[in-house]
């Protein structure tokens, strides 16, 4: 599953080609979802995408717009969002939880490629409180192991640890997708999105989130050989 809510003479339309090619590549039988944000293209946008890559399995749906109305994260959000005037609806990423349809997920951002299959992934086991897996970055943190509750440690804040959402093991739930949903509006008080939506992903989903390795979300190399930056075992 992944999002898009460009035009087609948006850059991001080539990476999200790029990652369909790539997952079937390596995977011929699992459906692709592409959710399209609301607005004055979508049918158009839905239709070329359909038409496109509908012969690599690729199915579309409409996901809400969804945005904060938290006044400290709107302040924020412009540090993550730079003069992208869109990005506040880059939180329409939480739809993806609604996706009940299916018993599990793999959320990934549109500027992924996969290197290889990920029948690993789809076979990990989750525990039973836990709502999906991610990559665990950011500054220095006891060792994040597989199996493991990265964020259990209520001394642990969010800025020193973070998990990545580029790459995510996601079960759906509508219970967990009325808590992010909940959260843009204030249910938690004041928070900041310096971090875009990442930020409130992992407010709301620190407890509930497990660790994966690092190697399902590859990242330039200087983000973790920066001072104080995800000092990770490899």
């Amino acid at each position: 599953v992944t999002l898009f809510g460009g035009r087609r003479n948006d850059p991001s339309f080539n990476g999200l080609r790029v990652l369909i090619h790539t997952i079937r590549k390596h995977d011929h039988c699992r459906p692709i979802v592409v959710l399209v944000t609301e607005g004055p293209n979508t049918k158009h946008l839905m239709k070329l995408l359909e038409c496109e890559m509908g012969r690599l399995g690729v199915r579309t749906m409409k996901a809400s717009r969804l945005s904060p109305s938290v006044p400290s994260c709107l302040r924020t959000l412009s540090v993550w969002a730079g003069n992208n005037t869109q990005a506040r609806y880059a939180f329409s990423v939480f739809n993806a939880w609604r996706l009940v349809q299916f018993k599990r997920v793999i959320w990934l951002e549109p500027d992924q490629f996969l290197l290889r299959p990920l029948d690993d992934l789809w076979a990990r086991p989750l525990d039973q409180d836990s709502a999906g897996a991610a990559v665990l970055v950011m500054e220095y943190m006891p060792q994040c192991m597989e199996n493991t509750k990265g964020l259990r440690d209520p001394r642990l804040q969010h800025r020193r640890l973070k998990f990545n959402t580029g790459v995510v093991l996601m079960r759906p739930a509508m219970a967990v997708f009325d808590l992010l949903h909940n959260a843009l509006h204030g249910s938690l008080g004041s928070y900041l999105c310096t971090d875009g939506f990442q930020t409130l992903w992992n407010v709301v989903l620190r407890r509930r989130m497990e660790c994966l390795h690092r190697t399902y979300n590859c990242m330039n190399h200087r983000y973790y050989d920066a001072p104080g930056r995800a000092r990770l075992a490899p």
